[in-house]
């Protein structure tokens, strides 16, 4: 039988032999750092994993830090329910302003039953595509991307500001320039029906196309059409509370 310092200790020792190059962290019941992956400690704005060891979020460099007193309340409901949660955190990390699931799960000493500490882990969204769904259920081979991300990427060959993301993702949405201005409006990210013209005629330029039609093909060959931009998403940090397949009767 292991005690709780004894349990955390071996517990420790797994997750880096298995989170090691992953986004991964584990903090104490109050919610101080005890254990980090590279990874994670540069999202903070830090360097190295012992940077971070022994301080909260508050310490973060980015604008993490905006939201501690959300993680510590988020960390204080995965003990309460002794289950793991999922997180959506939209803001400003060390790189930049980008979007992140947070899986949260209870780290709890099995020989105690107490609950020692919150193992935080974290991944790129993924919305699988309903027609992508659709043509494996008939056992067909689809050429469409198999899930849209979420995010900013900078793997393209063709690189982009925020805001040719923004209004190229959008005019591949189908939205037009004046779609465009009223739908960034509501979402309290504007731009004007004007803005978004100009933005296409550079886009065209960039790769090197004559009109909106043949920039779509361009850009939906690169996959860019399952990009969505992380500008999209309202910042913060919110707690999913899971989804349903519903399947609907037939009356």
């Amino acid at each position: 039988m292991l005690t709780d310092e004894q349990y955390l200790q071996e517990y420790i020792k797994s997750f880096y032999f298995q989170f090691e190059h992953e986004i991964a962290a584990i903090k104490d019941c109050q919610s101080l750092y005890i254990a980090a992956t590279k990874g994670y400690v540069r999202l903070m704005g830090f360097e190295n994993p012992e940077d971070i060891v022994g301080k909260g979020d508050e310490a973060a460099t980015a604008e993490t830090a905006k939201y501690a007193k959300l993680f510590y309340q988020q960390d204080r409901h995965v003990e309460s329910l002794r289950r793991e949660i999922t997180c959506l955190d939209n803001h400003n990390y060390a790189h930049g302003f980008d979007v992140f699931l947070f899986n949260k799960h209870p780290v709890i000493n099995p020989h105690t039953d107490n609950i020692l500490a919150t193992r935080l882990r974290a991944h790129r969204p993924l919305m699988l595509s309903p027609l992508k769904i659709s043509l494996d259920m008939q056992h067909e081979t689809s050429k469409r991307e198999q899930h849209f991300r979420i995010g900013n990427f900078s793997n393209t060959k063709i690189k982009l500001t925020t805001l040719q993301h923004i209004v190229l993702y959008l005019t591949l949405s189908n939205l037009s320039q004046r779609e465009i201005e009223e739908f960034t409006t509501s979402i309290n990210c504007p731009i004007s029906e004007e803005s978004a013209k100009n933005v296409l005629r550079t886009l065209r330029q960039k790769f090197k196309v004559n009109s909106k039609e043949a920039l779509i093909a361009e850009a939906m060959k690169m996959g860019l059409h399952v990009q969505i931009p992380a500008q999209l998403f309202k910042k913060g940090s919110y707690i999913l509370n899971g989804y349903e397949i519903v399947v609907a009767n037939n009356k």
